[in-house]
């Protein structure tokens, strides 16, 4: 799931290296005001992975739509933050690697809490499985994610890498069967409604603006 991202300002040069996806570990992206570097907030004690000071999740950067997939946006684009060295120019984010995790059930330094990389990692997951007409709880649980963990992300939005890499993640367990293959049996519209009640109220309007999947597997075509 993890990929690693470089990013590198247009104006002054300046390169960091970062990652994304990794929830189980990253409270998400960190625009590390004391290092003025991009870094990983750590899930067990906040502090930043670059120079180890403690920072809030103030400080974390939604980087949904301005990472695309090596050189397509699944949905929009936006440029990336401004540097924090030089503050004159956006700092261009590219895709470097895509790298195999621990299991979130032997390492969860999150568990339990609430942060803005695991909401991005589940709004991802409630689109794949709203395509493919599976349920998302269940398979949600599968991925370790406990009940308690799923809300409503306040700004949802789709990051193109994530999907994708869950998209093709579910692809291959449908084919081996894993999860158990009675979870991958179409519910019906009425289990389909109250399965999405809670991820799905509130973004109806951002559905029909970003262009966000239907059921049944329609979905836009990639930019150029």
């Amino acid at each position: 799931m993890p990929y690693n991202v470089r990013s590198r300002c247009k104006g002054c040069d300046h390169r960091d290296i970062f990652a994304i996806g990794n929830w189980a570990i990253h409270r998400g992206v960190l625009l590390c005001p004391r290092c003025k570097s991009i870094a990983n907030l750590k899930a067990i004690d906040s502090t930043c992975t670059q120079c180890g000071s403690v920072c809030d999740d103030d400080s974390l950067y939604d980087y949904s739509a301005s990472v695309p997939y090596f050189k397509h946006y699944y949905f929009r684009d936006e440029p990336g933050p401004a540097c924090l060295r030089c503050g004159a120019a956006d700092v261009q984010l590219r895709l470097d690697s895509h790298f195999s995790v621990i299991p979130a059930s032997l390492i969860d330094d999150g568990r339990g809490q609430q942060y803005l990389e695991k909401d991005i990692f589940l709004f991802n997951l409630a689109l794949v499985c709203w395509e493919l007409k599976v349920p998302v709880l269940p398979i949600s649980e599968w991925y370790y994610l406990q009940r308690g963990e799923l809300r409503y992300p306040d700004k949802p939005r789709p990051s193109t890498p994530i999907l994708l890499d869950i998209r093709s993640e579910l692809h291959a367990f449908r084919v081996v069967e894993l999860p158990p293959p009675e979870l991958w049996e179409p519910p019906s519209h009425q289990e389909l409604c109250q399965t999405y009640r809670l991820l799905l109220i509130g973004w109806e309007l951002e559905w029909r603006e970003e262009g966000l999947p239907e059921p049944g597997g329609h979905r836009p075509q990639m930019n150029s």
